[in-house]
Parts: C-alpha cells; structure tokens; sequence
C-alpha cells in the first residue's frame, strides 16, 4: 500500500512539472510577441520621427510636415480630438505650425493628444 501512495506521489509531482514548466514556456511566449510588437513600434516611431526632423527644423507647414512624416511608409493619417495622427505619432498643430509631437501613448500626463 505504501508504494502505492509513493508511486501516485512521484506521478502528481511530474505532471504537476510538467504543467508548470509549460505553462511558463507559454508565458514566456506570449511575453516576447508583446516585447517584439513594442519594439516593432518604436522603430516605427523613430522612422517617422527622424524623417520628418528636416521639415520641422525649417518650420515647414501642417501639409508639409504630415507628408514627411509618411514619407516612403503607408500611414493612415486622421485627426481625433484636436490632433492629427500620422500612424503612431499625434500631431498638435495651432496656426500650421507643429506645436507638441505625441509619440508615446503611454506618456498621458499632460499631453494634448491624450485629454483626460
């Protein structure tokens, strides 16, 4: 009896492993593809944000600045409470000039593309 209750120990130990182990190789999956898409979108914003420097720096208008932010990138370009999103960038425009640049939607502190 007493190698019975052994054996179903040992047993409940190792299937209790092997759920631990792939549950963990699950989570750490599904932590890299959300770590990747990060990194994914940051490369992006960095894209857009470096290729339309040279058109902010000499004061270039709202058309002017939009179409360098998606110079040789297929973005969708809208405007949403005030400001106008150039893929993942907000844009704050005020008499056509570039005014705050949103490239991080985590930083909703006292941004102007992020109200409330």
């Amino acid at each position: 009896m007493k190698l019975h209750v052994i054996y179903g120990t040992i047993i409940a130990l190792l299937l209790a492993g092997n759920f631990w182990f792939a549950y963990s190789w699950l989570d750490t999956g599904v932590t890299l593809a959300y770590r990747n898409e990060e990194i994914r979108e940051e490369s992006t914003r960095f894209e857009q944000l470096s290729g339309a420097l040279p058109a902010i720096a000499k004061g270039a208008n709202k058309m002017e600045v939009v179409a360098a932010m998606q110079a040789g990138q297929e973005l969708d370009v809208f405007e949403k409470d005030g400001c106008t999103w150039v893929g993942l960038i907000g844009l704050k425009f005020d008499n056509d000039r570039l005014v705050h640049v949103s490239p991080n939607p985590n930083s909703r502190g006292m941004d102007p593309c992020f109200p409330g």
